[in-house]
């Protein structure tokens, strides 16, 4: 009911060789400190590309007083999206008349302007994206020491992932949850479905079902529900030692706990299900066949108020921090799309979002771009492969000054070596003994690594 199926796909892998010189140590030249690696090369020439509106770009036709080259492709799923919001959130923090962004494809074949257009609306962002022919591509790729091949390797990928819940609290911070729900979550959202009614009463110990479609335990306990498990490999209804709380999702039954288990109904076997016994023998049995965002919040998040009405759940509080009364702003719930790579704002209700491997909620002021991306697909190709992508500052003769390599760094520190470079030109200094250098054949050919990025292709 609330797993995934697993799957077994191929991965196609760009393979991108990247100057990969960041295990050398790093020094400040002439009083110029930067974070991320410095670097000692030439100016680069200016070419012309095609932007995402089909138009001719020409590389240095703002020549602004430090420029930030990204080098990405649209179907990357995890590299890519991140370093596109970290340079979003980067812009935002220096002069955008003195500071130009540019990103540039390493698949021209896939990323057409028409879909780098879509990329740039998803990630609201407005810096030029450009692309071309490979030949018109590769003497670009060459000036910054990045070459591609293509290779295509199988990834064994018979595993569950786990459905997960997002929260951004109103105080920006933020944490992941795993979908994990048990016989509690099960029994509501079976008592939803089926418009059974109960009473229960919750403890340290966990919750009580005292009552069932009217059926209530009596004071003195001549009788009481009974939580019972189908055993697979006797084929027979067991009472469960445990409370309801304690025990996984599966084929499940509550009957008075004078009832014969002989009694209970036979489950299906493909199912996982619930089943009621009332005291008079007769018995419903539910199976949830479709997960929605309401059994995803209740089985992720542990302080969490869902009230239902007649539109349906909606939420109302996380961890006790509740929306205002005044409505000045509420929870809102996003899904994250697997096509795009990015969060985006539900237009239903949670009853109404189904099949969604993640959701998020967030106060509905949060930027769909400022909700973390989901664990599993930052990390999703780490045990089969490692990936590093270089990002580059250049300064006003379009000299690369600094890269940075990966999508892990810091927004503010990138910043920081952005206005170095741009205060460098008022006090220019030799950094020839200071820098890594650029173009030493010897060094080139011991420091080019292999950046792999992966996209899914079906089977």
């Amino acid at each position: 009911m609330w797993l995934r199926p697993s799957s077994m796909g191929k991965i196609a892998l760009c393979l991108i060789g990247l100057l990969m010189i960041s295990t050398m140590p790093l020094s400040s030249a002439g009083g110029n400190s930067y974070t991320g690696l410095q670097l000692s090369r030439p100016e680069i020439e200016d070419f012309t590309l095609t932007d995402q509106d089909g138009n001719p770009h020409s590389l240095q036709s703002n020549l602004a007083e430090a420029t930030v080259i990204a080098f990405i492709f649209t179907t990357c799923e995890d590299a890519c999206p991140a370093i596109t919001q970290k340079l979003r959130s980067v812009q935002n923090m220096v002069s955008t008349e003195e500071v130009e962004f540019i990103s540039i494809t390493v698949d021209p074949a896939i990323d057409t302007p028409e879909v780098f257009k879509s990329y740039m609306e998803k990630h609201n962002v407005s810096w030029p994206h450009l692309t071309g022919t490979t030949a018109q591509l590769q003497p670009v790729w060459d000036a910054f020491f990045i070459q591609t091949q293509d290779v295509e390797i199988t990834i064994d990928r018979d595993m569950d992932h786990s459905d997960t819940v997002t929260v951004v609290m109103p105080n920006n911070t933020s944490f992941e949850s795993e979908v994990m729900p048990m016989g509690w979550q099960q029994f509501v959202a079976s008592a939803h479905q089926e418009d059974w009614t109960f009473n229960a009463s919750e403890s340290q110990y966990g919750h009580f079902v005292s009552s069932i479609n009217n059926d209530s335990t009596p004071s003195d306990y001549s009788w009481w529900w009974q939580l019972h498990s189908w055993n697979d490999s006797t084929s027979i209804w067991e009472e469960v030692s445990v409370g309801i709380d304690s025990i996984e999702v599966g084929r499940l039954a509550f009957a008075p706990n004078s009832t014969n288990d002989s009694m209970i109904p036979i489950p299906g076997l493909n199912n996982e299900s619930m089943t009621i016994v009332q005291l008079d023998g007769n018995s419903s049995t539910a199976v949830i066949s479709e997960i929605n965002a309401w059994h995803q919040t209740i089985a992720a998040l542990d302080e969490v108020e869902t009230p239902d009405s007649d539109f349906g759940h909606y939420l109302t509080s996380i961890n006790n921090v509740s929306a205002p009364a005044d409505l000045s702003w509420w929870w809102q719930l996003h899904f994250w799309n697997d096509t795009s790579m990015t969060w985006e704002e539900s237009q239903s209700g949670m009853d109404l979002l189904t099949e969604q491997m993640h959701i998020a909620w967030a106060p509905n002021s949060t930027d769909d771009s400022d909700i973390p991306i989901p664990n599993t697909m930052a990390k999703h190709h780490d045990n089969s492969v490692a990936h590093s992508v270089l990002t580059f500052i250049l300064d006003n003769e379009w000299k690369p000054i600094v890269s940075w390599s990966g999508y892990q760094w810091n927004e503010a520190e990138f910043a920081h070596d952005i206005e170095t470079v741009m205060a460098s030109h008022d006090h220019p200094k030799d950094t020839d003994d200071h820098s890594v250098p650029g173009f030493t054949f010897g060094l080139i050919a011991s420091a080019l690594g292999l950046a792999i990025i992966a996209t899914s292709k079906e089977e």
